[in-house]
């Protein structure tokens, strides 16, 4: 009977690694399939570290699997799920899908198939694999990916503080082991010891996503798992058309539009509850973070000194210039998503970096470098500077620099252009 292994990976990746040889350390990734993706196995080896989950002593396993487009190459068992007749290397027959790693195999049961298919090559000689610069007997509590930090690498460190030395660059969406935890030395960010491949050191808590379950292992830990707000209803939807434009629902789930984009009025308000989520529309980077020093609880907006849409509120500072509480974040044009980007293509839309400016915030709760994945929670809808009711002013300007602190005097984009409602 046949069988059928199906790619599931880990985390929001997309994709899994898949590797030459067994083995994480010495060894060359030459394919990325997607999620969904099927093949079929060949041959299993046993991780050649003694590698294990952080919760389990059984060793991982790696898979040689084959291809629908011919590729070969080697997948480790906690990213892959089983069905059928896997008896030739030692898993008995699965009548439904399970993860691999959760499979018990009989170990005197042949690895492999007794007549390799001849197009199936030899893997090719290898070096001795070079001995990884971290202890092997060194825990591994969890998984995390690394951000994508305004599309650059993000430094890896000797220590818990950005003025430790760099020990490498590691780029966006990396893989990579968690092994421990550790305060910075202002105490403002818990880092996190961290290890890929040959790469040890430690990178700062908010430059990271990680999966809930394992944030609870961390020993010492004053993290907070990156997900959406729980308060949120959550419930299962369709895969996404990635061509598709996305929704004023992605930033703030219920709402009304009450302003739209006017000549005299450069961004579209989405009214909702005082309190609501805003969720980023994107990953992306705090480039500014401006309280709001006239707004009290008592007295959030400026009626009482300036009327609504008064021109004099949009030069004092001590409102916000209006905006209240507001921060402007930098995406990088080449991580929104597709339509957008096509829009601003189709359109002759200048600049490589996007910017969205959130206003009238309840309250300023991130700082200038902090960086939030897609639907990480940026803020709350508040009532602050010139506003005359709850809701979020939303503003975009697409632009070269790529450190843009002000909008001001800059030609705004109609957010419904980029958005759907």
């Amino acid at each position: 009977m046949p069988h059928t292994v199906y790619i599931t990976g880990i985390l929001n990746l997309a994709w899994i690694n898949v590797r030459d040889m067994p083995g994480v350390v010495g060894t060359n990734v030459i394919y990325q399939p997607t999620k969904g993706t099927i093949a079929t196995v060949t041959a299993i080896q046993d991780d050649p570290r003694g590698d294990s989950a952080s919760n389990n002593t059984k060793v991982y396993r790696w898979f040689k699997l084959r291809f629908e487009d011919g590729t070969v190459g080697w997948a480790r068992d906690d990213l892959i799920e089983i069905e059928g007749d896997l008896t030739h290397i030692g898993y008995g027959y699965q009548p439904q899908r399970v993860r691999a790693y959760d499979v018990d195999y009989v170990k005197d049961e042949p690895t492999q198939p007794p007549k390799e298919d001849p197009k199936d090559p030899a893997p090719p000689p290898q070096d001795e694999p070079k001995k990884p610069e971290v202890p092997l007997n060194e825990q591994t509590y969890c998984y995390a990916v690394v951000k994508n930090y305004g599309g650059g690498d993000v430094n890896i460190r000797t220590d818990s503080s950005t003025q430790s030395d760099i020990v490498a660059g590691i780029a966006p969406n990396t893989v990579v082991e968690v092994v421990g935890t550790k305060q910075g030395v202002n105490n403002t960010y818990t880092w996190l010891k961290i290890r890929q491949e040959q790469l040890s050191g430690y990178i700062r808590e908010d430059l990271l996503a990680f999966d809930p379950v394992c944030v609870a292992t961390l020993p010492s830990s004053t993290i907070v798992p990156t997900t959406p707000d729980p308060t949120e209803p959550t419930e299962p939807t369709a895969p996404k058309n990635p061509n598709a434009k996305p929704s004023f629902k992605d930033i703030i789930k219920t709402h009304n539009i009450t302003t739209r984009f006017t000549a005299s009025h450069n961004g579209i308000d989405l009214a909702a509850t005082e309190g609501s989520p805003i969720y980023a529309s994107g990953d992306c980077i705090v480039i500014k973070a401006h309280k709001c020093a006239k707004c009290t609880d008592a007295q959030p907006t400026s009626l009482l000194e300036y009327d609504l849409n008064d021109p004099g509120v949009f030069g004092d500072i001590g409102w916000g210039y209006g905006y209240g509480n507001y921060i402007i974040v930098k995406h990088d044009k080449s991580a929104l998503p597709a339509s957008i980007q096509t829009y601003l293509t189709n359109n002759n839309i200048k600049g490589e970096y996007v910017y969205f400016l959130y206003g009238h915030l309840k309250s300023l709760d991130v700082q200038v470098d902090q960086t939030f994945s897609q639907g990480e929670k940026i803020g709350e809808v508040g009532n602050t500077g010139n506003s005359d009711g709850a809701h979020l002013h939303f503003e975009v300007v697409v632009h070269e620099k790529s450190n843009l602190t002000s909008l001001y005097r800059l030609n705004r984009l109609n957010p419904a252009d980029l958005f759907i409602e």
